[in-house]
């Protein structure tokens, strides 16, 4: 796998996180894909230090015809729980059944998780009407899902209609996102298409991204941020997260300087 395309790259590592997977057998020829990107994202931002004013916490779900969770609610995102949690990756088995209701349910149950991130095949077993239903009657507050649908050769046209109309309707009703990620028929991750992203839409804050035409300051990483222009100098010295150019992952960040309206240069607590 190279770092260049992480499927989870785009996924925010600002909140507590639950991961739902699909492991039903459709999934069989993706899923050590799958598994292989999500191990590679939980190493990445795993810390062992908890920062005094946010700790991030995770969880890992899979779903088929039952649910299993990891652990029994989100915990502390450190290098130690990462390794356990490689452990019960490497356990998913592709089983029978497409249970995301229940898988929803059960993620969206522990008050700890701030937005879950749904990996997905195929068309769930329950009416999808059913399941936007339930999830708009049961969730107090909003809390997004980032969706990422699975797409293989082996999708017929009306399977990819059907559950991409169901997942953007779940992204719109979270205020999350949606991403086809299109794999091979061997399994291998082969492109990303982002096709919603709720949350950046109601962002009243800046987004951080990469611009590799820029130079690399002096013992930093290069980034770009668009903002209003009426941000200026206001955010010199502010905290960020910052999309890195190599990997495109997101890391934790300062904003050293404003290059002009639409360009700032951070640094990030990750270095070569």
């Amino acid at each position: 796998m190279t770092t260049a395309m992480n499927l989870f790259g785009s996924i925010l590592p600002n909140l507590n996180t639950t991961f739902l997977i699909d492991t039903s057998g459709s999934m069989y020829s993706c899923l050590p894909t799958v598994r292989e990107h999500l191990s590679a994202y939980l190493r990445v931002h795993a810390v062992d230090i908890p920062n005094p004013h946010q700790t991030i916490l995770f969880n890992l779900m899979e779903f088929n015809s039952d649910i299993r969770r990891w652990a029994d609610r989100c915990v502390f995102w450190s290098h130690a729980s990462v390794v356990v949690a490689d452990d019960w990756l490497r356990s998913l088995v592709p089983k029978t059944g497409t249970n995301t209701l229940g898988g929803l349910l059960t993620a969206f149950a522990d008050s700890l998780c701030q937005q879950v991130v749904l990996i997905t095949d195929g068309i769930p077993d329950q009416e999808p009407q059913v399941i936007l239903n339930f999830l708009q009657h049961n969730q107090q507050e909003k809390r997004p899902c980032h969706i990422f649908y699975i797409n293989t050769p082996l999708n017929t046209e009306h399977e990819q209609e059907t559950i991409v109309k169901f997942l953007q309707d779940l992204a719109a009703l979270t205020r999350g996102s949606l991403t086809i990620a299109h794999f091979s028929r061997a399994g291998s991750l082969e492109g990303l298409a982002p096709m919603v992203n709720y949350q950046l839409e109601d962002a009243t804050k800046p987004l951080v991204i990469v611009d590799t035409s820029l130079p690399i300051p002096m013992g930093g990483t290069q980034m770009e941020t668009a903002v209003s222009s009426q941000v200026g100098e206001l955010l010199i010295g502010q905290d960020c997260l910052a999309r890195k150019d190599k990997d495109g992952y997101y890391y934790r960040g300062k904003i050293l300087n404003q290059v002009n309206r639409f360009f700032f240069f951070c640094l990030t607590n990750q270095f070569e």
